[in-house]
């Protein structure tokens, strides 16, 4: 008759057997972190990387796969959304939203604002005659002189001199170093 201990030996799986069981258990687990599966059945996250590198179970929530269901994401969202509206709805920031509506080959609505400003300007100043003074230019377009000036210089509006014969030049806000 076998003694206690030679029945409990007999009665556990082998070796194989119980990495066999892990291994079904990560595998059904891959959305999870290593390290909760490893609390599973008592052994350290490593434990399970090293089981997963070994048997090549690639991990779910590894950059590529997030990458790739962020994508997959970004290409159901209704045509005609701002970056920010996108971002909203994937629970992103902005810049994230961005990048992978640009991956997934979303084209983004432009929100009204700073592009709309520089088209006013540049058609604007296409409208002026040239060889204003600035004094002249900000007060045909209602706008400050140093206003005025930064615009000329961004637009490359040519103004004159007050009161001198000398030819026209780009404004400059600060003093030339």
């Amino acid at each position: 008759m076998p003694t206690k201990e030679k029945r409990n030996h007999d009665e556990r799986p082998s070796a194989w057997a119980r990495t066999e069981e892990r291994l079904k258990i990560i595998r059904r687990n891959l959305t999870r972190s290593d390290a909760e599966i490893g609390r599973m059945f008592g052994v350290t996250r490593a434990a399970v990387f090293e089981l997963r590198m070994r048997y090549g179970i690639p991990k779910v929530r590894s950059n590529t796969q997030h990458k790739a269901r962020l994508v997959e994401m970004a290409r159901k969202l209704p045509s005609g959304l701002t970056i920010t509206d996108a971002a909203q709805r994937l629970k992103l920031s902005e810049q994230q939203a961005y990048y992978y509506g640009r991956s997934a080959g979303y084209r983004f609505k432009r929100k009204k604002g700073k592009h709309e400003r520089a088209d006013y300007w540049k058609a604007t100043f296409k409208t002026l005659t040239p060889g204003l003074t600035l004094r002249e230019v900000a007060s045909k377009l209602g706008i400050s002189y140093i206003y005025a000036i930064q615009l000329c210089q961004k637009h490359r509006y040519k103004t004159r001199w007050s009161g001198s014969a000398r030819p026209p030049r780009l404004p400059f806000r600060t003093k030339r170093g």
